[in-house]
């Protein structure tokens, strides 16, 4: 087992972490030939009693297989997905600095637990039942999220409301016609939410219920829009009266709440376990198996 999120359990305190196995291993005897990527990361050079050449791959002779001890957790497979997509999550899934000379981003962020959402009275009861109607169906198709409704403020962790209304969230920007406010743990994970909406501004209920769809995408994952996508996406960083979760939505709220991916971390690591892993599978093959252990 090859760790690769040594640097994520450094920087985060957490027991996840990237591993790869290979079964590439070559018995003679009662001696054993190993990559030599598995010999560097389990071994003391004084082990090694010789090597061997196959193919591209060096091999490495020991007299014994030594297994590494596996943290608890859930071991999931990692979920490749080809550069053009990660271009386009990086861009949306991690806030950069703001008047920092830094070259990496702020961690991405997450909701581990339930959402539960409470309306305002100032939410029309159309305006909200078209809601959550909406997020019902994130709720149906995006696994490692749970969203549903609660009738009293206190069962909550989410509030929607407008301008009329008592102002739960002083960190809003009351000029936008409508604005999000998240909370989150020092390890990431998103704990409140709420959505406020400008009501003297927005008149029209469908243009209501299209921002808080938007906002609501948003505060999924801090997520930052793109002009890169059509006006109907909901990741676009333009105006349309039509949006729509696109397919590319899909793929991103799915992939960012799969557990096939370190959570929590920030761009360059992420990039950097992708590099990895990509490296392994060319190296050993399509066929490597590579995993995150989420505890």
């Amino acid at each position: 087992m090859i760790r690769f999120c040594s640097l994520f359990i450094t920087l985060f305190i957490s027991i996840s972490f990237l591993s790869a196995q290979n079964h590439s291993k070559i018995k003679s005897d009662t001696l054993f030939y190993i990559p030599k990527i598995a010999f560097e990361h389990l071994y003391k050079k004084t082990d090694s009693i010789g090597f061997k050449i196959k193919g591209n791959d060096t091999l490495i002779r020991v007299s014994k297989v030594i297994k590494h001890k596996q943290s608890p957790g859930v071991r999931v497979a990692y979920e490749f997905k080809d550069s053009t997509f990660l271009k386009y999550y990086k861009k949306i899934a991690f806030q950069s600095y703001k008047n920092e000379d830094s070259i990496d981003t702020k961690p991405m962020k997450y909701w581990k637990h339930p959402i539960k959402v409470f309306f305002a009275k100032g939410i029309k009861n159309d305006v909200s039942k078209k809601v959550m109607s909406f997020l019902k169906t994130i709720n149906e198709e995006v696994d490692s999220l749970s969203i549903t409704q609660v009738k009293r403020l206190e069962d909550s962790n989410y509030t929607i409301y407008t301008s009329e209304d008592y102002q739960y969230e002083s960190k809003m920007n009351t000029t936008n016609l409508a604005d999000y406010h998240i909370s989150w743990r020092g390890n990431n994970q998103i704990y409140k939410g709420a959505i406020r909406i400008n009501n003297t501004k927005v008149t029209s209920k469908k243009i209501q219920i299209l921002k808080i769809q938007e906002m609501f995408i948003g505060s999924l994952g801090w997520f930052k829009f793109s002009n890169d996508f059509s006006c109907e996406s909901y990741f676009s960083d333009c105006y349309s009266d039509n949006k729509q979760l696109t397919k590319f939505d899909w793929d991103l709220l799915k992939y960012h709440y799969s557990y096939g991916i370190c959570k929590g971390t920030t761009r360059n690591v992420f990039a950097e376990q992708h590099e990895k892993s990509k490296e392994m599978m060319k190296k050993y093959g399509k066929e490597t198996k590579m995993y995150f252990l989420h505890n």
